[in-house]
Formats: structure tokens, sequence, C-alpha cells
């Protein structure tokens, strides 16, 4: 080739190139043989290496140096230990485009900081490189967002290189963190409104990120987001005005999240990060990208996102995996899973994602908070604003909207929906699938269309009115199809139980069964559903001998249809395992709640999981084992949380069922704040008026009782009374539990009379309901005696107590050591000191407080007892032995009680005195008077506690 105008000789390089790029794919090896210079062939082939994907994933501009001038292995500049700005490199944890990121630490008096240093590599050709580093050093300064990971420290290191240094995020890309845990949808939804609240906070501030993708936004351990590298972000407000702020030459991103307008590089705004969100979002619910490119170039990648519009993703999510090709034999199982996928994202989903995937940047979401807002109002049953409102849509939305009052988000249209499609598909008759399927719909539209504004006339009926409204016509329009009548009736029994009517419930439920009985062979399945169903709401309504045989026969169905076991069968399982345990025979139940556990944790059924998790943890907490059981309901809340979110009745169950054993540990602030919000979340979602609601309220009067608040704790108990009451039977179990609960509180508060006759009424219901052996049989046994104790009826009260220690450790009782067992012992050592009898008393008390440290650890009920063995060793004469029970009682009942609680007040009068004995007045003086100040303001003279403890200070002064 001759020289040009300009003077100088052409590159080899470039001539090879071009000879190359002209060339066919098969003969371009032949030439770079034939050009006799390795170097040259090497350099070649590495910027062959860049056509296709290459170019649009990196940027020439950023990559040239690199392939160009380092082409031979390096060593490492920043080896670990180097240092670089006072910060130790520990090890090289990454390498792109525009430079290396590395893990360092700076220590800060006893403080280790672990940070993430990024490098921007200097040297020949990198001015465009220092110039982004620059900007991104600005654009991060100006970012202060919790899920935007934070700039700490910025400069030059020694060899030139400018770099700076970030919060280090120790986590997983979202899409790998979601997968690993199977998220459900809507807890892959919950994290992306953290990603879409970061990303509108750095529009908001003018920042447009430009690389949206898994890569980039990070998911802790604790579930918390954090969005990465702005390193190639846009920042709309420049002071300089350069051309290069609104548009730039060669494209730095990753063509399968970018917008069609980034790939042909026109100027950058938010919408690009909109679209962006849209793919990230589409592949964290379908499984793959919205769009797949065979040839990589910019043209090419550019003309498929104009012209094509994705799939919906239910479409995608429904059909096989294109990575993978077609199912084939044997994957049934998988394309269920689609399927059920596929039907949870059409709707909204489909309309939200396809918007934001729009071509047109003018008909994405005009905002990434709009794009948020309509995954909010989809996820709270709203109407999403990317579809149309429609009659038919607005019917269904009036459903969801009233989940409060169908209870516990179980929707008429959806159960009615889902569980009549899963039936028709075991079926497998397409005949039967086609009839069933149009009288739902009839029903369905039916229903829907009394909702409608020209039919309602301005009154908006309660979804309660409409389920009743369904019962009716289910009833009476469906006598002549019994396969159709018996699967509604089962799911609006279903519905019944969630609302908290059981006995409606049950009646509906029985109609079902006895069709599915005449069905006979072929109604099998449906009939263990309804068996199921019937048991749960028998079990609410404390029927356990009925509720136990329609368990069994449900089990039994069960395995002589899947004996190698089913999603329904483990559920099954666990129906019995819950009707036994709740009478009392956790024995029993256990073995039954475990494998039910090991069936779900087999099948990486995670819902399934967390449900058994909760319930083998209920159980042991019934049976006093509480550090057993704590590890496992924290863990069922950690799963429900996972796929739920905090509005949800599956989690806001686990929650209680956490503090109760959080309760009987002594963790009071931490049980109070999980109760308050599930009476919060239950009020919202259930109604006022729910039994849950009673339930709940019931749980946190416990709460507040023992950390000493006794007027709170009777205010919320007799509100949870008062709605048992009202929703259930007068004779139900409940009622008789708070019943029980309000005597406590007003025991405590010394109306003793009233105490009496709540104990009463409720060992009468609990006897009825569960015999005589039963743990709050036994407990409500225990309560009367002792308020006998304290009228001073002691002999009456030492026969209950030997008694009730009888039947606790006789057949069906709860053992020696349970937590009832343990009371019984403690309230007989407060009745044997009474009666003067210190050294049994004594006895009692140490025995006691072994095993409430046992089975409770630093509880008032520990402090308790081990008061009472300070007090009998103070009255027998031994001061010191006195002083170290009285110690440890006074430590775990001023740290686990309100402050100034009485209880507290009168140990420290009681070691006061013990001081005193052994000589030690000075801090006799003290704790007497710390004690004697609330125990006078609540007490008058008379008072025993206050009596000693005014005549030991009196013996000081």
């Amino acid at each position: 080739m001759s020289s040009g105008g300009m003077g100088g000789a052409a590159d080899p390089l470039d001539v090879l190139l071009d000879r190359l790029l002209d060339a066919p794919p098969g003969g371009r090896e032949a030439l770079l043989n034939a050009c006799g210079d390795p170097a040259l062939a090497r350099r070649a082939r590495a910027l062959l290496a860049l056509e296709g994907s290459t170019f649009l994933e990196g940027g020439i501009g950023a990559m040239a140096p690199g392939l160009l001038g380092d082409l031979e292995p390096q060593a490492d500049p920043y080896p670990p230990g180097s240092t670089v700005g006072g910060y130790r490199v520990v090890r090289k944890v990454g390498q792109g485009g525009m430079g290396a990121v590395y893990l360092a630490q700076r220590q800060e008096g006893d403080f280790t900081r672990q940070v993430a240093l990024k490098f921007v590599r200097g040297g020949p050709g990198s001015e465009e490189l220092s110039r982004r580093f620059l900007l991104e050093r600005r654009i991060q300064a100006a970012l202060a967002h919790p899920h935007i990971a934070r700039l700490y420290d910025a400069g030059v290191s020694a060899r030139g290189d400018p770099y700076f240094v970030m919060e280090y995020v120790e986590g997983q890309p979202i899409n790998g963190y979601c997968a690993e845990r199977r998220l459900s949808v809507e807890a892959r939804l919950l994290l992306f409104d953290q990603v879409c609240d970061a990303t509108d906070y750095a529009h908001r501030q003018l920042v447009v990120h430009r690389d949206l993708k898994p890569a980039n936004v990070m998911v802790t351990s604790g579930g918390e987001v954090k969005l990465l590298d702005f390193g190639v972000a846009k920042l709309l407000r420049e002071e300089d005005g350069s051309p290069e702020t609104t548009r730039t030459a060669v494209p730095i991103l990753t063509p399968e999240y970018a917008s069609p307008e980034q790939i042909l590089g026109s100027p950058v705004s938010t919408s690009n990060d909109i679209y962006s969100l849209g793919v990230l979002l589409y592949e964290l619910l379908v499984g793959r990208r919205p769009h797949l490119f065979p040839d990589r170039s910019p043209l090419e990648v550019a003309r498929v996102l104009q012209d094509r519009l994705p799939p919906a993703p239910s479409a995608a999510a429904g059909g096989p995996d294109p990575d993978r090709g077609s199912d084939g034999e044997g994957n049934a199982a998988e394309g269920v899973e689609r399927m059920r996928l596929s039907r949870r994202l059409s709707g909204d989903l489909d309309a939200i994602l396809l918007k934001a995937l729009r071509p047109e940047p003018q008909a994405r979401y005009p905002s990434v908070a709009a794009l948020r807002d309509d995954l909010r109002r989809h996820r709270e049953g709203r109407r999403v604003l990317a579809r149309p409102g429609t009659a038919g849509y607005r019917a269904g939305l009036f459903l969801r909207r009233n989940r409060m009052a169908v209870g516990g988000g179980v929707l008429l249209a959806l159960a009615l929906a889902s569980g009549m499609a899963a039936t028709l598909w075991q079926a497998g008759y397409a005949r039967r699938q086609a009839i069933q399927s149009e009288r739902i719909t009839e029903l369905l539209v039916s229903l829907f269309t009394a909702s409608d504004p020209d039919v309602a006339l301005g009154r908006e009926r309660t979804a309660r009115e409409l389920l009743e409204e369904g019962t009716l016509r289910v009833r009476v329009g469906l006598v002549d199809e019994p396969g159709v009548q018996s699967e509604l009736l089962a799911i609006l029994a279903k519905l019944h139980t969630s609302l908290g009517e059981y006995a409606r419930a049950d009646s509906l439920a029985a109609v079902a069964v006895g069709l599915r009985r005449a069905e006979g062979r072929s109604g099998r399945a449906g009939l263990a559903e309804s068996l199921s169903i019937r048991t749960g709401a028998l079990l609410e309504l404390a029927a356990f001998d009925s509720a136990e045989s329609f368990a069994r026969e449900a089990l039994a169905l069960e395995e002589a249809m899947h004996p190698q076991g089913t999603a329904s069968r483990t559920v099954a399982l666990a129906n019995l395992a819950s009707v036994l345990s709740r009478s009392g025979r956790s024995q029993q139940a256990e073995p039954l709640y475990r494998a039910a556990l090991a069936a779900s944790e087999a099948a990486g059924d995670t819902l399934a999981m967390a449900q058994d998790l909760s319930n083998l943890g209920v159980l042991l907490q019934r049976d006093s084992r509480y550090e057993e059981s704590l590890p496992l309901l924290e863990q069922a809340l950690e799963l429900q949380r996972s796929f739920r979110g905090g509005r949800h009745t599956g989690v806001n169950t686990a929650q209680l069922n956490l503090a109760e054993t959080l309760r009987v540990l002594g963790d009071f602030p931490r049980a109070d704040s999980l109760l308050a919000e599930v009476v919060t979340r239950r009020t919202e979602l259930l109604g006022p008026d729910h039994p849950d609601v009673a339930m709940a309220l019931n749980n946190r009067g416990e709460v507040l009782r023992e950390a000493g608040r006794l007027d709170e704790s009777l205010e919320v108990h007799l509100l949870a009374l008062a709605i048992r009451r009202a929703s259930l039977r007068a004779d139900h179990p409940m009622v008789a539990a708070s019943l029980n609960n309000v005597a406590v509180v007003k025991y405590f508060q010394l109306e003793l009379e009233a105490a009496a006759q709540g104990f009463l009424e409720a060992r009468d219901l609990f006897t009825a309901a569960h015999g005589p052996a039963h743990a709050h049989t036994i407990s409500a046994i225990n309560n009367l005696a002792s308020v006998r104790r304290q009228q001073g009826r002691l002999d009456e009260a030492e026969t209950a107590f030997r008694d009730l220690l009888s039947r606790i450790t006789g057949e069906g009782g709860t053992g020696q050591g349970s937590f009832g067992w343990t009371t019984a012992v403690h309230n007989l050592g407060w009745t044997l000191f009474q009666q003067g009898r210190l050294a049994e008393a004594r006895e009692n008390f140490r025995v006691a407080a072994d095993h409430f440290r046992r089975l409770q650890g630093s509880h008032p009920n520990t402090g308790t007892a081990l008061g009472g063995l300070g007090r009998a060793e103070l009255e027998l004469g031994h001061p010191e032995e006195a002083d170290v029970a009285l110690v440890e009682a006074v430590a775990i009942l001023a740290a686990t009680l309100e402050h100034g609680s009485l209880r507290t007040a009168d140990y420290q009068v009681w070691r006061g005195v013990a001081l005193l004995e052994l000589g030690r007045t000075d801090e006799a003086r003290t704790l007497l008077e710390a004690g004697l100040e609330p125990i006078r303001a609540a007490r008058g003279p008379e008072d025993p506690v206050r009596q000693r403890g005014e005549e030991a200070l009196q013996r000081i002064r």
C-alpha cells in the first residue's frame, strides 16, 4: 500500500484485520498462519474476539489499552498485602472493562473496615477511562441510599492508577440469590421493590445507571439489596455542557439488558434504566431474559429489540426452557410447575413487564417510581395502570381488595379458579374439564355482575356477601352436577374456615364429603381433600374425636392412592398430627409432624417446610421443650417472610408462634413487638372480630402480664374474651382460655374472689373439652389452688396441689419435669412456707428453681422460685444461703420485669433484710430504700413485706 496524504506507513495490524474481516470465517486461520509474524497474529486474534458480543459488553474504548498493550500475561500490580492509600489489599475479587476490583482492609483503632478498591488503570490511551473514573467518583459521592453501595474515599495510587474505595458488599447477584432460595414470585417482587427504590432515588439525583443487570444488583444474606457500579452511569446535570454529556461514541453496556436506544447510541435518559429493570424483573420471574440474540452485533441486537416484542412472561414461563430444548418425557413435574408459574404471571404482571419493555421510550412507564407503584398496586390487589379497566378486571379486583372480609388473603375468584383447575388437571378427562370449567365460569361471571356499579346501584357489596351468594347458588343451582358441586362446596368450606365461621364450614364440608362418597372409587382424591377440609373446621370447633376420625380416613386414602408419598399425603399427615397435638397427645403427634417435615424437605417444598417447622415448634413448645422449639420457629418465620413479605396471615402466624416461645423464655420486648405487629396485621387482613385476632390479643396479654403491666394486660385479655364469646360457642376451649387469663391478672391484682370465679369456670370448660389430665385443665386447677392459698385456705390448697401432681405424673399427664409439674411444685412450696413447714418448702423451691431454669432460663418464674428459696433460708436462720439465692432472684426479676415492678421490690426488701443480718448495713440500706419506694406507693402500711422492710430500716437508723 502507498502512504496517504498524512504521511507514514499503514499499520500492519490494520492491513491484516482488513483482510481477515473480508475473508470468510473458515479462511481466517489460514491468513493468520501465513502472516509470518506470531505476535501480530496473536494481537489480531485478540481483536477478532471482540467481534459480536464483546464490543457491546465492554466497549472498544475501554478494552483497547489492555488488549493492544497487555496481551502478554502480567503480574498483578496490587498483590495481597500491598498497600494503597492506607488500605491493605486482601485479594482480587473481580476484573472488568473499567478496571480491577480488590477486597481491602483498613485498621481504624479497634475497628477493621472491609472495603472494595476499584481501579481504573492509568497509562497510554487511558484518558477516557480516567475521565469516566472521575465522573463515577462524583456520582457515587452524590448518592446516599441504603440500597446503593457507598463511596468512602478516592485517590491515585503510586503507579498512577486512579482508584476509589467503596462499601464491600458480601452477597450474591439477585438472580442467583432468588434461584438458590427458590423464592416465590411475591418474595422476588419484594426484592425488586428495593431495586426500584434505589434506582428512583438515583434518578431524582439526575443520575442514570445505564448498566442495570444481575451482577450489579447484589443481595446480602439478610435479604438487603445493594446496587453496585455507577462506573458507566450518566450524570444528567453536567457543569461543562460538553457534547459528551449527551452522547458517547462507544457504548459501554451489556446487550441483554440494554434498551434499543442505548444500542444505537441515542441520548441517555431515565427510560434506559426502566427498560433494563423490565429485563431484570422478567429474568427474575420467568427464569430467562425476554430476548435471545443469535447474532450479537450492535445492528442485529438493535434490530431484534426494535422489531420483535418479547413473549409475554406467562407464555415464556409456560413453554419449554429454550436453553435446554423440549421437555421430553419424565419432566411432568417440571411442566406442572411451569403451568403454575404461567398462571401466576398472567394478567397484571404480563401487562406491567410488557409496558416496561416497549421499544419506544415514550410508551414505557414515565418513571421508575411509576413502575414500582404499579407493582405495589398489583401486590395489594388494586388496579394496575398497565391494564385497561374492563368490567371483568374491575370485578376481579373488587374481590381482591376485600380480602379482609374473606380472611387471610383467600380470594373467592382465585380459590375457585385455581382450586378447580388443579383438580381438573389431575382428573385428565377433557369432557369433564370443559363442562366443569363452563359451570365455574358461569358462577364467577354471575358474582362479578352482582358487584357491577349498575347492578349494585351505588352499594359496594362485600366479598363476604358475594361468598354467601355463591354458596347459595352452588347448593341450589348445581344439584344435577354433583362433581362440580362437591368441588366448589369443599372450596367454600375452606374459605369459611378462614373467615372464622367454623360451624358453617363444617356444614359445607359435610355435604362435599357425602357427594364424594357417592362417586365411589373415582371420587377418592376429592374425598380425601374434602375430609381434610372438614378436619380443619372440626379442629377449630374443638370436636377432637370427629376431627381425628376424618383425619385418619383422609390419611388412609392418601396412603392407598400414593404409597410413595405426595404433597397431599404430607398435608394429611400434618392434619392428623394437629388433631393429636391440640387434644393433648403430643407423643403421638411428634413423629407424624417429623415425617411431614421430612417429606416436605425431600420434595423441596419450602412453604410446606415452613408450615411443618412451625407445627413441630409449637408442639415442642406445648411440651415445655422451649430451647428445641426456638430455632424451628425462627426458621419457619424466616421461610415465610422470604416467600410472603410481611402482610400475610402465614407470616403473622409464624410470628405469633415464635412470640409465645420468646415469652416463656422471658424475652418480653421482642415477644411484645412481634405480637403488636400480629394484632395490627390480623385486624387489617381478617377484620377486628375474627378469632385469630383474639388469639393474637390473648398472647399479647400474657406477655404484658408477665412483664408486670397488669392494667394493660387486663384490657387486652378482656377484648380477646369478648371476640371469642361473639365468634365461638360459649363452651369453646378458647373462651375458657380467655376466662383463665383474665382471672390470672385479677389474681395478681389481689381481686381473689373474681379470680377464683374465673378459674372455676375455666376449669369446668377445659375438663369438658379435654379431660382432667390435659395441660389446660391442670393450669386452671393450679390457678384455683393458688387463690385458695392466698385466701389462707392452706389445707385446701395443699390437697389441691398434691392431687394436681398426681394427675400430672399419672396416665395421660404431662409428666414429672414438665412446666405444669414444675409450677405445681413451686406453688406447693409457697403453701408449705405459709404453713411454717420451712424445710419442706425450701426443697420445693430448690427443685422448682432448677426446673424453671432448665425450661425457661432467666425468666421471672425462675426468679420467683429463687426468691422463695431465699425467703425459706432466711426464716431458717441461714442469711448467707438466703443472700446467694436472693442475689440471683433480684437480678433476674430486675432484668425481665418492668422498672418499678412490685415483685422485684419485694425481693430487694428481703435481700436487704438478709444483708442486715450479715452486718452489711450500707448495702442493706440501699436495697431496703429502693424496694420500699414502689411498695409504699402501691400498698398500705399493713402489708407484711412493707412492715418487715420498715422494721429493718428502722434498725439501721
